[in-house]
């Protein structure tokens, strides 16, 4: 007998299309997101770097100015600019005629940079009097390197006098990255989203096979008795379905599974299952050959249903057998953990040893019980007991 899934057009046929369209939207946001969190940790680096070159300026004159005190008078003038920038510039000019290049200042600098864990290297470029001096002469470098806020010293209201220092820098794209750790939150959250999509994606086809399947001669639907934890029951031709794979159950084991099935609480006894499962008239009496018979159907009927762990036949001793569902309990919990580790490869693979040991346990404590020996009565107490 052939089956296949009912196919009609519907928006199922759009599913995928709406998953790549929302993979890219997705990406899309998050890269956008990435740009923003990299041009803010950029201003924030480069705002820091700055910092740095001002406490470098501040070390630089407190090095070399202290050595030539008694050699330097500021000059005034008749303009609106405070005493504090005059002098300011006039460290920098200082500076200017002993070392054109800032070389010092650049070598503060960095050493700075190294001292605040900072990967970076960089060049100062010092203008005056419309002249462009550097402390290095790396071409390359300058090209890559970002400009810094420059900072201009003033002696007067002519900018031409201006001086005006402003470092230019370059740091690893691999040590940026590691110190922006909002880029490691979006790129897990971007991955977090396409897996799951792609997951679902994955689940939703497994769900649409466990649809219910159409005789193509027939064309009538087939009717499923739902079980817990999605397992589906065709009583029609004896197929359990759990997790997309189907189990075929041989008639005599659907039989016996359906009056399971529909008992109440699951649960019959030896001979209302002989009798429906074998089509006899009802009897509790069954006789010993008939008993093996029925236990031999119950065993064939949990070897084909092992594959679903919490699916059990317990047996009541001269009663009947029940068919016990019990889902395992969620993960998370304590009783969900402890089963799923007595269902693991570690448990089973240890088991066996620790039942020998067992065995072997209450072996031993059994001999040594018989070793012992009870105390016997008196023959006259068993006699009166007899009596």
């Amino acid at each position: 007998m052939y089956y296949l899934k009912e196919t009609t057009m519907n928006k199922n046929a759009l599913y995928p299309y709406g998953v790549g369209i929302f993979i890219v939207c997705w990406t899309i946001t998050c890269s956008l997101f990435t740009q923003s969190i990299l041009n803010r940790q950029e201003e924030l680096i480069l705002s820091r770097i700055s910092s740095i070159l001002k406490e470098a300026l501040k070390i630089e004159q407190k090095i070399f100015i202290q050595l030539f005190s008694s050699y330097y008078d500021p000059i005034t003038s008749t303009n609106s600019l405070f005493k504090e920038e005059k002098v300011e510039w006039c460290y920098q000019h200082y500076f200017i005629i002993k070392d054109p290049n800032r070389s010092r200042l650049d070598s503060i600098f960095h050493a700075e940079l190294k001292q605040k864990r900072i990967k970076a290297t960089g060049i100062i470029s010092c203008t005056y009097k419309k002249q462009n001096t550097y402390s290095s002469s790396d071409t390359l470098l300058l090209k890559e390197a970002i400009p810094l806020t420059p900072i201009t010293y003033r002696f007067d209201e002519n900018p031409d006098h201006n001086i005006t220092l402003q470092a230019y820098v370059k740091y690893p794209l691999g040590w940026f990255i590691i110190h922006t750790p909002m880029i490691w939150f979006l790129v897990v959250s971007w991955l977090t989203g396409v897996i799951g999509i792609i997951v679902g994606h994955r689940y939703r086809e497994k769900i649409k096979k466990e649809l219910p399947l159409t005789d193509i001669k027939t064309h009538f639907t087939i009717q499923w008795i739902e079980i817990p934890d999605g397992v589906r029951f065709d009583k029609q031709h004896g197929i359990v379905v759990y997790k997309g794979k189907e189990i075929q159950l041989t008639p005599n084991s659907a039989s016996i599974f359906l009056c399971l099935l529909e008992a109440e609480n699951y649960t019959l006894t030896h001979g209302q299952i002989y009798a429906f499962a074998y089509d006899r008239k009802y009897r509790e009496d069954l006789s010993r050959e008939e008993k093996m018979t029925l236990n031999k159907a119950i065993k064939r009927l949990r070897a084909q249903l092992a594959p679903i762990s919490f699916i059990k036949i317990k047996a009541y001793k001269g009663k009947g057998y029940q068919l016990a569902i019990e889902p395992l309990p969620p993960f998370y919990t304590l009783s969900g953990l402890y089963k799923r580790y007595k269902q693991s490869f570690i448990y089973k693979k240890s088991y066996p040893t620790y039942y020998y040991i067992s065995r072997h346990f209450k072996k031993e404590n059994k001999n040594n019980h018989k070793k012992r020996g009870r105390p016997r009565k008196p023959l006259y107490e068993r006699m009166s007991l007899a009596r």
